[in-house]
């Protein structure tokens, strides 16, 4: 049975995939007793039919369906193009606007021509928050480009994403992979050879200007070479070619000119592409996983040996700057476990690369002794900063400030940790980190400012002397003085009066802005046996002492835990009738008359005008 496959129309395909399976399968099933050969022969040629069906079908017009989840897939919110056409646009029309996408990407797909308005880019340099601002090499560009032609790369994607296979090694943009699976797979490897009292070597390859680097010629070869349809490299090639850029910053915008070199940042498609060249260069000198993992151009390189992980550095170097890449120097590191005494550093090209005891992998630092007490402080405090700004608004809701710490502050504050072994001490800061901003979220207590007064030993001396050159017997003449009518108390008010003016004058005051010191799970339990411990540390009985301090830490635990649980459930309960309840148990808020709260439509407006009556005594309290 001699079937061409490339020669069938795409209104047949799946009618002709259909019958030739079960042919296939009844042809299978006479030979199996009698030709071994011939079944395997079979499969190879079934084997070569699909690749060649899943070519010619990649290369057929699309449904509308297809478009529609392309448009659901889109985010909104995002910076407009050139157009001025955001996506929201197309959200909004509804059916009729798919439809149109789908003709207007149909004409497109058969032309293979785009649009001319699509080819104008916007390059917005964005700064990196580290280095000098004058550096041009601080500077990201982002290109901002018309969200229709987004829409029409993130089709493309969904084509090319059929046809082409990538390596397992590459973990970024993959689906049903993260950077989590990464990070997972690096500290579960070095786990095993620290409890194994072996060295294991790592070099975290740092690709310079990546995105901006790759040649176009290499981007073209690299696609055919990986099973893209010709038709596909002339659509992505169509892409790249007369687009025009210019760049826009404070003052204005260039005169547009054009790239040659390099994938668009900001595009739907540009990881993707860039995955596939990454697969075709890597090729020859990846290692299965998780010797060599990639996610994009963060590339990490494990060997038992410090010879072998230099061989292997070498050997990515050689071929990626062979195809136009560049490695590095100063950001590529290297990190060994279980380091013996003399075990060296590696070397590139001659130059030693930087030995370091920890570093930032996908976001999570790796430390080569496997300690994670730095990673949880860290992200501790890098949430705090990014949470203080919400939680001390006054302008937002309870509802909303609750949304936004379920969604973005605990998964950030949790981001990589599932990868870790954590300790009851680590587990105890996370849980103190959450329970301070779950209670600061209820409170809604405004900052006290507050004005100290900064005494220093050189402000003391010149306060000293200024006392001491003061001619006192003025005030006492003033004050003696027969036909004065300065009285006594006149007196004393210059004196403390001129005082007050020589303090003010030299000792140098300061602003502070505090928070009112507030532990809610504190009762009269805890503060009773508050006491008790002080009174056994001053009566210096050790044994009392040390009695009433391990009760007192007892309860205290006891209580924030009781009060963290207590927090959750008015937390995550969607009635607003609870989160009411709780709020006026934990602000102790008592109405001047009894009510019952009912369920109703208005109870979010009733929400927020006990907020306003709570936020009005506090102030009227300050």
């Amino acid at each position: 049975m001699d079937i061409t496959p490339l020669s069938i129309s795409g209104g047949c395909v799946e009618r002709v995939a259909d019958f030739w399976f079960l042919g296939a399968r009844i042809e299978e099933g006479l030979a199996w007793s009698t030709n071994t050969s011939e079944l395997q022969k079979k499969a190879q040629q079934r084997l070569y039919f699909l690749r060649a069906l899943r070519k010619n079908n990649v290369t057929q017009r699309l449904l509308v369906s297809f478009y529609k989840k392309a448009l659901k897939r889109m985010k909104s919110g995002k910076a407009v193009g050139p157009d001025d056409i955001p996506v929201e646009v197309w959200k909004c029309l509804g059916e009729a606007a798919v439809e149109f996408l789908a003709s207007l990407f149909n004409r497109v797909l058969e032309s293979e021509r785009m649009p001319e308005e699509w080819r104008r880019i916007v390059l917005v340099p964005i700064f990196k928050n580290k280095g000098h601002m004058q550096s041009f090499s601080n500077y990201t560009g982002i290109k901002l480009m018309s969200h229709t032609m987004k829409l029409w790369e993130r089709v493309v994607e969904a084509r090319l994403r059929k046809v082409v296979e990538i390596c397992e090694q590459q973990y970024g943009f993959m689906p049903r992979k993260s950077t989590t699976d990464a990070i997972f797979a690096l500290r579960i490897l070095m786990e095993k050879y620290r409890d194994g009292q072996r060295e294991l070597h790592c070099v975290f390859v740092d690709l310079e200007k990546a995105y901006d680097r790759v040649p176009r010629g290499e981007l073209w070869y690299c696609m055919r070479k990986s099973g893209v349809a010709e038709k596909y490299v002339r659509m992505v090639q169509d892409m790249y070619e007369r687009s025009r850029t210019v760049v826009r910053c404070a003052v204005g915008q260039t005169e547009a000119f054009n790239v040659e070199v390099g994938l668009h940042q900001g595009s739907a498609l540009s990881p993707f592409l860039f995955a596939i060249v990454m697969d075709q260069l890597s090729e020859k000198v990846r290692q299965e996983s998780p010797w060599t993992m990639m996610f994009a151009d963060d590339i990490v390189i494990c060997s038992e040996s410090r010879e072998q992980v230099e061989e292997n550095l070498e050997r990515w170097r050689f071929v990626l700057e062979r195809r136009g890449m560049k490695v590095s120097r100063s950001k590529t590191e290297y990190m060994c476990v279980n380091e013996r005494e003399g075990s060296g550093t590696v070397r590139l090209q001659g130059e030693e690369v930087k030995k370091v005891q920890e570093f930032k992998y996908l976001g999570s630092t790796v430390q080569s002794n496997g300690e994670c007490g730095k990673e949880v402080k860290k992200q501790v405090q890098a949430d705090w900063n990014g949470w203080r700004k919400v939680l001390c608004d006054r302008k937002i809701s309870a509802r909303i400030k609750g949304k936004v710490y379920r969604t973005v502050v605990r998964p950030a504050m949790l981001y990589g940790l599932e990868t870790v072994s954590l300790r009851k001490r680590q587990e105890s800061e996370l849980e103190v980190a959450e329970l301070k901003m779950l209670r600061q979220r209820l409170t809604q207590t405004n900052p006290v400012t507050k004005q100290i007064k900064v005494w220093t030993a050189q402000s003391e001396g010149i306060l000293q002397d200024c006392f001491a050159l003061t001619d006192w017997d003025v005030f006492k003449a003033a004050a003696t003085w027969e036909n004065s009518s300065v009285s006594l108390q006149d007196y004393a008010e210059y004196v403390t009066g001129y005082n007050s003016t020589s303090v003010d004058n030299i000792i140098h005051i300061i602003q502070v802005r505090k928070f009112p010191n507030q532990k809610p799970w504190i009762n009269s339990q805890e503060c009773h046996m508050l006491h008790a411990r002080s009174f056994a540390f001053i009566s210096g009985n050790d044994t009392e002492y040390k009695s009433a301090k391990y009760g007192l830490r007892k309860a205290i635990t006891m209580a924030k835990r009781q009060y963290r649980e207590k927090l959750e459930s008015f937390y995550s309960n969607a009635y607003a009738g609870w989160m009411w309840q709780g709020l006026q148990h934990i602000t102790v808020y008592r109405p001047t008359t009894s009510t019952t709260i009912s369920s109703s439509d208005s109870l979010p407006d009733n929400l927020n005008t006990f907020y306003a009556h709570f936020e009005t005594s506090s102030d009227n309290t300050e």
